[in-house]
């Protein structure tokens, strides 16, 4: 189950997930790791210093508006948990099917998307689909000035080699996955690659995550889909 929440209640859904106690599976990008139940297999949940807890935020290029965050939880804690905030509002996400990626986002592009807590999901056939044309990942609209990212950036970041630090090598099954997943999520490594880059503001890639398909390296028992974040 997930849910796209717009900036202004952000701190509120930070408070709740942080205080919910394991083995409950609850997650956002952010998140102190030892907050979550073994479900979310990661090492990292992103930059995770209390006084960078925002930098997670969606921010769609090229507006530079910060707009919200991801949060989701397992089938089994929202039906246990009826204090979820706005827990009716969230949607199931399904795993795609195959070798399919996605990467979602919050949809909190207009005040009436964030007012109804919608999400984007952006479909990939394979990760070398996702690894080379992940830029491609929309604000709301299907043209190439509103992308996530330009695809020049793209490039030089998915193939930075700071990546090799996490043992990460494009030429390994699953890695070029794992280098889109920790780039989006602004993880250590992310803000890395990024700041050599010369990005910030809204050039800056964050706030989103990558569903993997049940035929990937992804897709078993142990990770159910998420793709995990080394760090």
């Amino acid at each position: 189950m997930i849910i796209g929440v717009d900036k202004s209640l952000t701190g509120s859904y930070d408070a709740y997930f942080d205080t919910a106690a394991p083995p409950m599976d609850y997650a956002y990008l952010g998140i102190n790791v030892g907050q979550t139940s073994s479900f979310f297999t990661w090492n990292k949940a992103s930059r995770q210093t209390s006084s960078l807890s925002d930098l997670q935020m969606y921010t769609p290029f090229p507006t530079g508006s910060e707009r919200g965050k991801l949060y989701w939880v397992s089938s089994s804690a929202w039906n246990s948990d009826t204090n979820i905030p706005n827990r009716s509002s969230y949607v199931e996400l399904h795993q795609p099917s195959g070798n399919e990626y996605y990467i979602i986002t919050p949809s909190l592009n207009t005040s009436s998307l964030a007012g109804g807590r919608h999400i984007a999901q952006y479909a990939f056939v394979d990760e070398d689909d996702l690894f080379e044309n992940g830029w491609r990942s929309q604000r709301g609209t299907p043209d190439a000035s509103n992308a996530l990212a330009t695809e020049v950036n793209w490039s030089s970041l998915v193939n930075d080699g700071t990546w090799g630090s996490l043992g990460l090598n494009p030429a390994n099954p699953g890695d070029k996955t794992k280098i889109v997943a920790n780039l989006l999520a602004y993880t250590e490594t992310s803000y890395q690659v990024q700041n050599s880059l010369g990005l910030s503001g809204s050039n800056l890639i964050k706030g989103a995550i990558v569903l993997a398909g049940k035929t990937t390296p992804f897709g078993g028992n142990t990770n159910q889909g998420l793709v995990p974040l080394l760090g």
